[in-house]
């Protein structure tokens, strides 16, 4: 699915259990500030390439999805509880902010246990890997690398 370029927000449970749903792409220019909650929950999604106008990802907005790796940009500045809880496929997820605070994250955002079992990539400057090592929700990846 190509969305259009004047979307500004992809709504409540806009693609609930749309199993067929593999890729979403946003055109060049595109306006999308928020993907909302529940936007992608139980849906087929496997990829995913959030704009650079993405802002706000919703509480539940990718759970239970098939999404298989993420990339959160710079411009995201709040991830909302279980926002990506209970996607098993998802096995790698890049941050490009350097510092986690900057990207908000409810505590839960990848799911509520102790570890998440998938790998977090991160900006290879000084300090940075250290950063995301010690706070929530990033400490809990079992592997944190850097890009």
């Amino acid at each position: 699915v190509t969305l259009s370029k004047n979307i500004e927000a992809i709504e409540y449970m806009t693609f609930y259990e749309c199993t067929n749903l593999k890729t979403v792409n946003f055109p060049e220019g595109t306006k999308v500030k928020s993907i909302n909650e529940g936007a992608f929950v139980f849906s087929g999604i496997e990829s995913i390439n959030l704009p650079t106008s993405l802002t706000k990802i919703g509480d539940r907005a990718f759970y239970g999805s098939f999404l298989k790796e993420i990339t959160l940009g710079t411009t995201i500045t709040s991830i909302g509880e279980d926002a990506f809880a209970y996607c098993d496929a998802l096995s790698k997820v890049t941050c490009l902010r350097n510092y986690p605070a900057q990207y908000n994250a409810d505590e839960n955002a990848f799911g509520d246990g102790d570890t998440i079992n998938k790998t977090l990539y991160v900006n290879a400057g000084f300090g940075y890997k250290a950063a995301y090592e010690s706070i929530s929700p990033w400490k809990k990846f079992k592997t944190i690398k850097t890009l």
